[in-house]
């Protein structure tokens, strides 16, 4: 919940950054007899905003979109959310990433499967003068506008601290990560080996789950008949 929380403030935090460096009105030449409610501001309805989320084809990033068009509804902002069919298409996210900078969006928010492949098609976006934001996991790019999101790294550490009280040191750990290669799922089995070095806790193998349910269900099940 917290992350979800964190995720659409950075939305909004986005949304109202776009707003207010949307297009203007051009004011009349004549404003010294204009009162000021009677000058021309600043509107919100033309800014497009884009957001490219790691995939559409998850119950998590299925809240993420949600969140993503109530405060597009609340800010009066047109938004289009889109992501691939799964997270493992790094490839597909960055033709994405290329299709809303070409579309002409105000910003963009990104969430990416792979960072160091997406930071090329978001400096284009920054050269462009386009707000880039990233959510989740850092892209890490100068002039990126901010990033919102947890730091894996300590996160897994405190889970493993408390993961290891609960099973004692004599324990034995298996670990079960996200999509390979994946810089945040990378940062996250740091910080867990990390709690179960400094507890003398052996981790005894390590497997992908792909970001899947079934996927991570089925690493289980291969673990518990490798180490009965």
């Amino acid at each position: 919940m917290k992350k979800l929380f964190a995720l659409s403030l950075a939305l909004v935090m986005t949304l109202s950054l776009a707003a207010c460096g949307g297009k203007k009105t051009e004011a009349p030449a004549d404003t010294e007899n204009k009162t000021e409610t009677e000058t021309e501001t600043p509107t919100t309805g033309d800014v497009k905003v884009a957001v490219v989320l790691k995939t559409l084809a998850s119950e998590y990033w299925g809240y993420v979109e949600a969140g993503c068009k109530a405060a597009a509804d609340d800010l009066g902002v047109d938004v289009v959310v889109v992501g691939p069919g799964a997270e493992s298409d790094i490839e597909g996210q960055v033709s994405m990433i290329e299709q809303q900078i070409g579309a002409g969006c105000d910003a963009i928010v990104c969430a990416p499967n792979d960072a160091g492949a997406a930071q090329g098609a978001l400096q284009a976006a920054i050269d462009a003068g386009i707000p880039v934001l990233a959510v989740d996991t850092n892209v890490g790019i100068a002039g990126q506008t901010s990033f919102v999101g947890t730091s894996n790294v300590d996160a897994a550490y405190e889970g493993g601290k408390w993961a290891i009280e609960q099973a004692g040191t004599d324990a034995k750990a298996v670990i079960i990560y996200g999509q390979e290669g994946d810089n945040t799922s990378n940062m996250r089995m740091e910080g867990y080996e990390k709690a179960c070095t400094e507890a003398g806790v052996e981790v005894l193998a390590k497997l992908s789950g792909n970001n899947l349910t079934d996927g991570a269900t089925k690493a289980m099940e291969d673990l518990l008949s490798a180490y009965p």
